[in-house]
């Protein structure tokens, strides 16, 4: 599947605790019909939903830290900021508006009941909060991403010990519940259900080579995954510093 990019991304982030696999359904569908004029079908086109909001904005925070690269006390710093920038912002909005409900001279009971079901439906709050918010900490978000999103966790290996009588390790994401989860998005689904291959001598892929072509006429209509592995070693301290050699980590990926 590395060969060639799927029409329809596919997206999945992989870091040391396992990969996740976000839903489908991430962004909200538009319901309204254009030559409709009804205003029901205009309020509820707008209507944000609440759980689609916080997949998106867990999918943000995710791609800053395994997309970017964003430590989490940098992501942690972000998510502070960006609530209270909106803190202010609605703070002085909520202001306006009970300035212009007052000058209507409305009952100041209902307008603190405006004010607070304003406040009830504010997602941000929802999601950043100190008290209860789904996304407020390093930990929620990570519990937030196993709940929300197809997750793989990772499964330790013992190896013995090594030459220095240190313990070694391994960590395992388990391939066949990774394909299960990659399988169940559509556009994954699609695109190795409709394999492509050339006719003329050029090679452009794998799909090209004589021995896929070899396998494909083994297995005849049998469907079936191209799996390619890597292995890479590096170390994870100064070169040149006195650790040297001694931190090492293999890497085996496959696509």
């Amino acid at each position: 599947m590395g060969h060639r990019t799927p029409s329809s991304s596919a997206e999945s982030f992989t870091n040391s605790d396992g990969v996740l696999f976000p839903q489908e359904t991430i962004v909200g569908s538009d319901t309204h019909d254009g030559d409709n004029n009804d205003d029901s079908d205009m309020d509820s086109a707008d209507i944000v939903d609440k759980d689609v909001f916080l997949q998106n904005f867990g999918l943000f925070f995710l791609r800053l830290q395994c997309r970017f690269n964003v430590p989490a006390s940098t992501a942690e710093l972000i998510a502070n900021e960006i609530f209270n920038l909106h803190q202010q912002n609605m703070d002085m909005c909520l202001q306006v508006l009970k300035s212009k409900l007052s000058l209507q001279s409305i009952d100041d009971i209902l307008i603190c009941e405006i004010v607070n079901a304003c406040k009830q439906v504010d997602l941000f709050h929802a999601a950043l909060n100190s008290d209860d918010g789904v996304l407020r900490s390093q930990h929620k978000r990570k519990r937030f991403y196993k709940e929300n999103f197809r997750y793989v966790e990772p499964r330790e290996k013992k190896l013995g010990v090594n030459r220095y009588g240190r313990r070694s390790i391994c960590h395992y994401i388990p391939v066949q519940e990774t394909l299960q989860c990659l399988l169940q998005d559509t556009s994954v689904a699609e695109y190795l259900n409709s394999p492509e291959s050339s006719n003329c001598n050029m090679f452009r892929d794998l799909h090209d080579g004589y021995v896929y072509k070899h396998i494909q006429q083994t297995v005849k209509q049998t469907p079936f995954v191209e799996l390619i592995m890597y292995q890479d070693a590096f170390e994870v301290v100064n070169p040149i510093g006195a650790a040297k050699k001694s931190t090492r980590l293999w890497l085996f990926i496959w696509l």
